[in-house]
């Protein structure tokens, strides 16, 4: 069975958990909508509820605070200041999470940078050490060879020895 999620989250198609609270409807006037939904960063359902929580108790107090002063009578010019400000703080929470999902992705860039860097760094050291493997191959190969040629004297043969003992001076 499949563990039941918080009435206050939900979780997208890629696992991401989201924030999710209805709107008083007295207050959706002023609010501006019917519903809270904000992701909440993570797919960890421990971290999330945590934060959930956190965001639940703040609203419950706000909304609680706006039905009060509502109920004393709110004329059209605070309403429309509290909606500039509630418009304000949803877009400074856009700005954030932007912002935020911004140096994620400058995180990830320069991570998979670095994992280039050592995959050429790692592939360089094992050119260089090819090529110097190479060279002295062939240097050992030269070296070899010109030793070999030192080494082998021409054979002679049978009328070469008897013509050499001719044209020595004899004693």
């Amino acid at each position: 069975m499949a563990f039941k999620l918080p009435a206050h989250l939900h979780r997208n198609r890629f696992g991401t958990l989201y924030f999710r609270l209805t709107v008083p409807v007295d207050l959706r006037a002023i609010i501006g909508q019917a519903e809270i939904y904000r992701s909440l960063g993570t797919a960890s359902v421990r971290h999330a509820a945590d934060s959930a929580q956190t965001l639940r108790i703040a609203l419950r107090r706000l909304f609680e605070e706006l039905k009060s002063m509502s109920g004393e009578g709110m004329d059209e010019a605070a309403k429309a200041a509290l909606r500039v400000l509630i418009d304000n703080r949803r877009r400074n929470a856009r700005d954030m999470e932007a912002r935020e999902e911004l140096e994620h992705r400058i995180s990830r860039m320069k991570s998979e940078q670095f994992r280039v860097e050592s995959e050429h760094r790692r592939v360089l050291e094992a050119a260089q050490a090819a090529h110097a493997s190479a060279v002295a191959q062939a240097f050992e190969s030269v070296a070899g060879s010109a030793e070999s040629k030192q080494r082998v004297q021409p054979r002679m043969t049978n009328a070469q020895k008897s013509q050499l003992q001719q044209d020595r001076p004899s004693t």
